[in-house]
């Protein structure tokens, strides 16, 4: 008897190793990838969920899964994206060119600081879900031309997703024109979601020819965005370009067109 107990035994045995089958499963919940699994044989049962699609692509991240948040699609391409504008490098002198006063070609150089970031602006200001970024634009002219004719350019704040909505939001808080100070507020899309109490205001410094017989002058950015945003661009073109009224920055940059970004 004892003997037949122990083969029945040996037997149960060895039909649980052959088949992997628990005693009991341990179901773990099905999920958008994989049906329900049991944590200890690996057995599966029923189906995966499949993802669920919440909302739209927008410039930071394709459409998402509501259960896994997985991103399902890619995300929309920014207007300097699409055209495949080159960014240059921050901190680092950049070959400009223009032209003089009187219209003949000059070349000087510019160049962008990193920005610092700041949960307030210049004057102690903070907006919820908003951040500073300080920046300092330097322009430096040294050519024959330049000292015999004097120097005209371009500079202005643009946006690397969405150009068109960026120029189309802008209304004028403050114009200072006697201290070089004007102040701009506008709409960006981030994240899908339209932010539209950003701000930027440029301060501009004129520091003439200096004993190294080369002409500078800044100017001085505060953009107010939301915060961790990365679209601000500062544009620096030919001052013999030409910006008639419902034309955009890719209306009239060309390949001597410098573009930084902020951050």
């Amino acid at each position: 008897m004892k003997r037949k107990v122990l083969a029945v035994v040996a037997i149960a045995v060895m039909a649980f190793g052959l088949t992997g089958c628990c005693i009991s499963h341990d179901w773990q919940d099905a999920t958008c990838t994989q049906p329900q699994t049991c944590s200890k044989c690996g057995k599966t049962k029923g189906e995966a969920l499949g993802h669920e699609e919440q909302g739209e692509a927008n410039y930071q991240t394709g459409p998402l899964c509501s259960r896994c948040g997985e991103e399902l699609g890619p995300k929309l391409e920014g207007d300097f994206e699409s055209r495949g504008y080159v960014i240059s490098e921050l901190g680092t002198n950049v070959p400009y060119i223009t032209v003089t006063q009187n219209g003949y070609e000059t070349i000087g150089e510019v160049a962008l600081t990193e920005c610092e970031v700041s949960e307030t602006g210049p004057n102690g200001e903070s907006v919820e879900g908003y951040e500073w970024l300080h920046t300092t634009l330097y322009l430096r002219f040294m050519d024959e031309s330049a000292k015999n004719d004097g120097v005209k350019w371009h500079v202005s704040a643009e946006d690397y997703y969405t150009c068109k909505q960026h120029d189309d939001s802008l209304t004028i808080l403050t114009d200072d024109p006697e201290n070089n100070y004007i102040c701009k507020q506008y709409t960006v899309n981030y994240n899908g979601v339209d932010y539209d109490r950003c701000t930027y205001s440029s301060q501009f410094v004129d520091n003439g020819w200096g004993e190294d017989e080369a002409y500078t002058a800044s100017y001085v950015y505060d953009f107010c965005v939301p915060v961790g945003y990365d679209g601000a661009v500062i544009a620096v073109y030919s001052g013999a370009t030409t910006w008639e009224d419902g034309q955009y920055i890719y209306d009239v940059a060309d390949n001597n067109t410098i573009f930084f970004k902020v951050r």
